[in-house]
């Protein structure tokens, strides 16, 4: 499935604006286009399908250079790639390297840049909790909308779409929100969680998104055209070598957690 964007963008600092009207034909077959308009300006976007999406999430890790490191190392027979991120304003951050195969080839790229990103993301999540940054944010690692907005900036990425383009075909309409899903919840209405009484903290370790609903919280699967295959770690392909917490790079603004959306310099992806 393709998505062919007819119109015009005019590119502002963190998102992209219509100038003029603009319709997408996601699928061809389709019996009708789609519009697409600019992203709310907010931390936290709600999808009626899809639950909560963390704008600040949307390029955590950098998912575009990761794409761009394997693709180098991949032409350069293998190598070692990093993946970093600050939080707290840079006061410290998480950096994981990488080795890879020498044995990939180009059409291997983006499943092997997949799996690595989830594997990092997975980690640094897990480094959030850890000590002393579980005492300050106790509620912040894998929050439900973290990893799902982590993959969707993956995506974006991969197919080379804006994400104003990823929501208008594939999530549908969002609504700027300023709190975000809840943290804490009866065990009642928490998935994966019997046998448990009482209070519970709501996380989601997974790429896929969570919703509330009647019945408790339910797992989403994502369309059909935003599913992408990884390549696992193997000693052929990719392999997890270290990791580093580090403090104070503060001048580095490439590795603050923003709201900015990635940007392309063409919004035209056709499959």
């Amino acid at each position: 499935m393709g998505c062919l964007l007819v119109g015009s963008f005019a590119q502002l600092t963190h998102s992209y604006q219509v100038v003029q009207p603009v319709v997408l034909d996601c699928n061809r077959l389709a019996k009708s286009p789609r519009r697409v308009t600019a992203l709310p300006h907010a931390h936290y976007l709600f999808s009626e399908r899809f639950g909560w999406f963390d704008a600040s999430h949307f390029n955590t890790g950098q998912p575009g250079k990761v794409l761009q490191d394997v693709e180098t190392a991949v032409a350069n027979g293998g190598g070692v790639i990093t993946i970093q991120q600050g939080v707290r304003e840079n006061v410290t951050g998480y950096t994981a390297a990488y080795r890879l195969s020498g044995r990939l080839r180009k059409a291997d790229v983006v499943p092997v840049a997949l799996g690595i990103y989830l594997d990092w993301s997975m980690r640094f999540e897990a480094w959030e909790a850890g000590l002393p940054r579980g005492l300050v944010a106790p509620f912040t690692p894998f929050a439900v909308e973290d990893l799902p907005s982590q993959y969707l900036g993956f995506v974006a990425h991969a197919k080379k779409i804006s994400l104003e383009t990823l929501f208008a075909c594939y999530i549908g309409s969002v609504s700027a929100l300023d709190e975000g899903p809840p943290d804490l919840l009866l065990s009642d209405d928490a998935p994966g969680v019997e046998g448990q009484v009482g209070v519970v903290l709501l996380q989601n370790k997974t790429f896929t998104p969570m919703v509330p609903t009647q019945t408790g919280w339910q797992r989403v699967n994502w369309p059909k055209p935003l599913h992408m295959q990884a390549i696992s770690s193997s000693p052929t392909t990719w392999q997890f070598l270290a990791e580093t917490t580090w403090y104070f790079s503060a001048d580095n603004h490439d590795l603050h957690l923003q709201t900015a959306l990635p940007q392309h310099p063409r919004d035209v992806f056709i499959q």
